[in-house]
């Protein structure tokens, strides 16, 4: 992978995880010490970011600078992971509603009457 494209990747990745964690440019720039068109410029890809700074990204969005990296996973495991950590800071009873209404989506989407595919 060439610099600018995973300047690009970098940049995407930073964003998809800023919004999964429901912050905004100027929360997550306010958190790490830049300004919010710097942060934006760094996620369209248009501007690198040190690694000292990329420390302080990852930190701000709870996960590992590996993470960053990485495309996200299909593993069910590693995304029921990353739920969790979404979850963390939510009390018991919120986390509940979560689930209870991911439960439904699941249900939903499978669509009346289809059954659940052991493996």
């Amino acid at each position: 992978m060439e610099g600018d494209e995973l300047q690009r990747e970098l940049g995407r990745a930073i964003s998809v995880r800023r919004k999964a964690l429901r912050l905004t440019q100027s929360q997550l720039a306010e958190a790490i010490g830049i300004e919010q068109e710097s942060l934006s410029r760094i996620e369209n890809g248009q501007m690198g970011i040190s690694l000292s700074r990329l420390g302080a990204v990852a930190k701000a969005l709870r996960c590992p600078v590996a993470d960053l990296f990485s495309a996200p996973s299909t593993d069910l495991e590693i995304q029921g992971r990353t739920i969790a950590k979404l979850l963390e800071d939510f009390p018991p009873e919120q986390r509940t509603v979560v689930v209870e209404a991911m439960s439904a989506l699941v249900h939903a989407l499978r669509g009346p009457g289809t059954k659940r595919q052991h493996r």
